[in-house]
């Protein structure tokens, strides 16, 4: 224009340089699997847009600004699946902050945080939920590590590895890591989320153009191809994943931006949501028995923690720390565990079902209480005070020929009245924090084959089965093996069908194999062929029917123990051996202080003596009286200890003795043959070395039930 011809005039200067990135839009996450052999760590890769007064710097992110107020908020990209956690670390112990897990962040407040940590100025540890104080948990220092994880649906807290809260609260998943951070100053400092993962990895950029370009890394190298997602189901122990980016825009060609996260891989121990373990095929009768460590159902546990076969309840006083177990008891079978404390309440026992936490489910259940007494506790009804337990001792809970019978320390303290629906799975209810079940075992009567049981294992697992710590067996869920030995014990390995679980192995609960004297459940006798009329007798020491001895007797060879039941005619039993015309019963008097009823009868109707047709009654005092079929035929005088007692069938009459001396002659004709029939009234009433002879002649015959189809017979003579 007019009077510029004076010379050019310069603008400002533009000077072009590599673009920096927006902090955020640019990182890599792994696919989570909700079972994997593998973990997948990576720092957190916080949203910008959730930022409220706070400054990230490096893995430390910092309230800046805001005053004392719950407005110190921030929210992550990467989330917390099932079976993965949130991790971080407390820096500083005056602060005020909350840090956790939440579906959705809408705001900054810890309101609005689901599961979080409080970590108050003062040291202590608070845990909130939803803006819901769940408790002081203790204190904190500097340097220790939190973590919120979710195991199998279940949120759980732990300080430096330790569990000190479950919540009750079941998430929706996937939970980002949500902070509030009160005091300025406040921290929260390597925050790390953590996923099981297969073998897929994901990067996620904005602002990069249409067509960016990505190079993967494995540790530090090139790997896969130009995507924004890279799979390897090979990955090493201690791998690093992580993305280069080159944008789409004009100019971006030479221009390389790396994630700002990496993710680094590491094996588990054991995948979190794996329930692998075997148990013995059982036999209602064999001549070995398989005992199995007890394997607590991950779905059961309330309230409670799981190690091996162990039981702890780490929170909530009542009766709310339920588990039950995978192994189940069958016929002829047992649970037992060992009572490690003396100050704890808790009750463990053996149901059909679980059906809730609560005692008052378990059907059959030993109550050790908290003051050392232990009592029995039948579906919540109290059967009874049974004395005191000190730390190490043994309680059993046996399936004995369908009745159900407790011991302790080996010792029977009660028999059952209740039939069981078997089988029986292990099923525990803990009143009190700190309360444990130890060393919890199942052992049932088993023949030759084995079974593993897992899941979540993917479709193509590898077993190899264990004997004694060598491999044996096939690739298979079953092993078979007729040819155990005392004390064999049985394990099985797996190698899950996961990506990355080639060189995973994993090893189920022990059965440890132990041959027994006698199945329980088997009647073996011999009887001599009766003759009205021969040169010999014989003498047999009587067998009692086992179904004949109820809920309130024991046997013990040819004696009997009234167990249990009270001051009643309901202590029965009957015999197997019978006496024919011209035999006898005989038997010992031990004490002088019961009321009992023993003699003959042609069937054994029930327990009550007035069914005894012809009986012998010892009274407590001492005295001896006749009853038959329940009328009563006098008094013959007193009985000492060690008295001995017959009742013979003489040609067809029935006379009884003492000491050998005759006493009476009854005068109602016998229907031959006559079983040993029993009815005691008082607790501890006994009747001992139970004999029937019967004049025979060379013919022996055995009986057995519950032995196989062919056994194998060895006769002897006098021992030979």
């Amino acid at each position: 224009g007019g009077g510029c011809s004076g010379g050019p005039v310069t603008s400002n200067q533009i000077v072009i340089k590599a673009a920096g990135y927006d902090y955020g839009n640019f990182y890599v996450t792994p696919t989570a699997a909700t079972s994997a052999c593998y973990e997948a760590k990576s720092s957190a890769v916080w949203d910008p847009a959730a930022f409220e007064n706070v400054f990230i710097s490096g893995t430390t992110l910092t309230k800046i600004q805001g005053g004392n107020a719950w407005d110190g908020g921030a929210a992550s990209f990467n989330k917390v699946s099932n079976n993965g956690y949130l991790q971080f670390t407390a820096t500083e112990t005056n602060t005020y902050r909350m840090i956790g897990l939440s579906n959705t962040n809408p705001d900054g407040s810890y309101l609005t945080i689901q599961y979080a940590i409080y970590l108050l100025n003062n040291g202590n540890v608070n845990v909130y939920e939803s803006g819901t104080n769940r408790g002081n948990f203790g204190t904190y220092a500097t340097n220790d590590i939190f973590k919120v994880s979710v195991e199998n649906g279940v949120v759980k807290y732990y300080q430096n590895g330790n569990l000190f809260y479950i919540s009750a609260v079941a998430p929706t998943l996937p939970l980002l890591a949500d902070v509030s951070i009160y005091t300025p100053g406040g921290t929260v400092t390597n925050l790390i989320v953590s996923n099981p993962v297969t073998d897929t990895f994901t990067a996620t950029a904005s602002n990069v153009g249409g067509s960016p370009t990505y190079q993967w890394k494995l540790n530090g190298a090139n790997v896969g191809a130009n995507s924004p997602t890279y799979v390897n189901a090979s990955l090493p122990d201690g791998a690093v994943v992580t993305c280069e980016i080159t944008p789409g825009h004009p100019n971006c060609s030479s221009t390389v931006y790396t994630a700002i996260n990496s993710v680094t891989v590491s094996s588990l121990p054991a995948p979190a949501n794996v329930d692998f373990y075997i148990t013995a095929s059982n036999s209602p009768s064999a001549c070995n028995t398989g005992t199995e460590q007890v394997v607590w159902q991950i779905g059961s546990l309330n309230n409670v923690e799981r190690s091996g076969n162990n039981l702890t309840k780490i929170q909530s006083g009542g009766w709310d720390g339920g588990a039950a177990s995978f192994n189940t008891v069958k016929d002829n079978g047992y649970m037992e565990f060992t009572a490690t404390e003396v100050d704890r309440a808790r009750m463990v026992g053996l149901s059909t079902t679980n059906t809730d936490n609560n005692y008052t489910s378990i059907q059959y259940a030993v109550y050790v209480r908290n003051d050392a007494n232990y009592f029995v506790y039948e579906s919540g009804v109290n059967r009874g005070n049974f004395g005191t337990y000190v730390a190490g001792d043994k309680f059993r809970i046996a399936v004995d020929n369908g009745l159900v019978k407790y011991y302790r320390n080996g010792t029977l303290f009660y028999i059952s009245t209740i039939a069981p629906t078997l089988p029986l799975l292990v099923d525990v209810s803990i009143r009190d924090v700190g309360g444990t079940v130890t060393n919890a075992v199942v052992s049932n009567l088993i023949t030759s084959t084995f079974t593993a049981t897992a899941t979540n294992v993917g479709s193509n697992p590898v077993y190899q089965w264990k004997l004694n710590g060598a491999n044996v067996g096939s690739n298979s869920t079953t092993y078979v093996n007729a040819s155990l030995a005392n004390n064999d014990v049985v394990t099985c390995e797996i190698t899950p069908d996961l990506g990355s679980c080639s060189a995973t192995i994993y090893t189920s609960n022990s059965v440890t194999v132990n041959s027994i004297p006698a199945p329980t459940n088997v009647d073996f006798y011999i009887q001599s062929s009766a003759s009205a009329s021969a040169c010999k007798t014989g003498t047999e020491q009587v067998s009692w029917r086992y179904a004949s001895l109820g809920n309130n007797m024991v046997r013990n060879g040819n004696n009997l123990t009234k167990f249990q039941g009270g001051n009643a005619w309901d202590g029965g039993a009957a015999s197997f051996n019978t006496v024919s015309n011209n035999g006898f019963m005989q038997f010992t008097a031990t004490e002088t202080t019961t009321n009992r009823m023993i003699g003959l009868s042609t069937t054994n109707a029930d327990a009550n003596y007035t069914t005894i047709q012809y009986a012998v009654y010892l009274i407590n005092g001492g005295n001896v009286q006749i009853y038959e079929s329940g009328n009563f035929r006098g008094t013959f005088g007193t009985y000492s200890t060690s008295d001995i007692f017959k009742i013979t069938v003489e040609s067809n009459v029935v006379k009884y003795y003492r000491n050998g001396v005759l006493f009476y002659i009854s005068t109602v004709t016998p229907t031959l043959p006559l079983l040993v029939d029993v009815s005691f009234n008082t607790v501890g009433s006994t009747i001992n070395n139970v004999l029937v002879s019967n004049i025979i002649t060379d013919t022996f015959t055995a009986t057995a039930t519950n032995l196989g189809s062919s056994p194998t017979y060895q006769w002897k003579l006098n021992g030979a």
